[in-house]
């Protein structure tokens, strides 16, 4: 059985980014080829909710290796620049007053299912 643990985090330091990006393109759908839209997808799914000051961070470690993540948004409607970047999200837009958060979990493929 592997050993894991859930850890909060706060601030986006290089290192950091570099695992979570790591495990955000390996189980990513539908990532684009270019480069400059790669970032931009990458923003979206993943860097505008680790900035969030509103979010809540966790990260699943297997000894000091990265191999997950959750991350969310608490407050939907307060943050906007989120909201509207997300068009998907804005169909769901009258239920963030009752049910203000969402989030995005994302495993790296070696342990899922563990």
């Amino acid at each position: 059985m592997r050993k894991m643990e859930i850890v909060e985090y706060y601030g986006s330091s290089s290192e950091l980014m570099a695992s979570l990006r790591s495990v955000f393109y390996l189980t990513a759908s539908n990532v684009p080829e270019n480069e400059d839209e790669r970032r931009e997808f990458l923003q979206l799914w993943l860097g505008d909710y680790v900035i969030s000051p509103t979010g809540l961070h966790f990260v699943a470690l297997e000894s000091d290796r990265v191999v997950g993540y959750l991350i969310s948004e608490t407050q939907t409607l307060r943050n906007l620049e989120i909201l509207n970047k997300h068009t998907t999200l804005l169909a769901f837009r009258s239920w963030f007053k009752e049910y203000s958060s969402h989030f995005h979990i994302n495993v790296h493929p070696d342990v899922q299912g563990q």
